[in-house]
């Protein structure tokens, strides 16, 4: 299977500050339906947003890596942790993986 999924990439360098690449093109298989929550709790206005990148086995990232998704490439997410794959299965291969981003609006 080919990754079609065009998604813009901006790479952190694994830096600490707040500094990252020109955004480039990268692929990936697909993602699901983006979901939310609001947090309701006394002082806070703000939803979270939630989306799983279907990636290919040799997709690398860094927790502080973000991205912007089609149609519109208007939303920025940024890397929730790493990518949940499939090594060491017991079948020999790794089809790939799941990498969850995040964005905060408030």
């Amino acid at each position: 299977m080919r990754a079609r999924y065009k998604i813009k990439w901006q790479d952190s360098h694994h830096n600490d500050i707040e500094s990252w690449a020109e955004p480039v093109d990268r692929y990936v298989y697909g993602a699901n339906v983006p979901t939310s929550e609001e947090q309701t709790a006394d002082g806070h206005n703000r939803e979270v947003g939630y989306r799983t990148l279907l990636t290919p086995s040799n997709f690398e990232s860094n927790v502080r890596d973000r991205c912007k998704l089609p149609p519109l490439y208007d939303q920025l997410y940024e890397v929730d942790g790493d990518v949940d794959n499939t090594d060491g299965n017991p079948f020999g291969w790794t089809p790939g993986g799941l990498l969850k981003v995040v964005k905060i609006n408030g």
